[in-house]
């Protein structure tokens, strides 16, 4: 299992990262409704101005476990 850090990533991995991560999250749409909007709006900004952070694992091509 390999830790990574989103704000560490180059570009072309970076979105693929930002893909994989909204997907294996995407359950929360179903008992918080603005879900997408704030990880879109609010979550992924804050990596760009450096007051946020993802960390997460990938094992193997799934991510394992992540830290928003």
């Amino acid at each position: 299992m390999e830790k990574y850090t989103l704000s560490q990533m180059n570009d072309k991995n970076f979105a693929k990262a930002v893909s994989e991560i909204y997907q294996t999250t995407a359950y929360n749409n179903r008992q918080y409704p603005g879900y997408p909007k704030w990880f879109w709006s609010k979550n992924i900004p804050r990596i760009f101005s450096k007051t946020g952070e993802i960390i997460f694992y990938i094992d193997g091509f799934t991510v394992a476990g992540l830290a928003i």
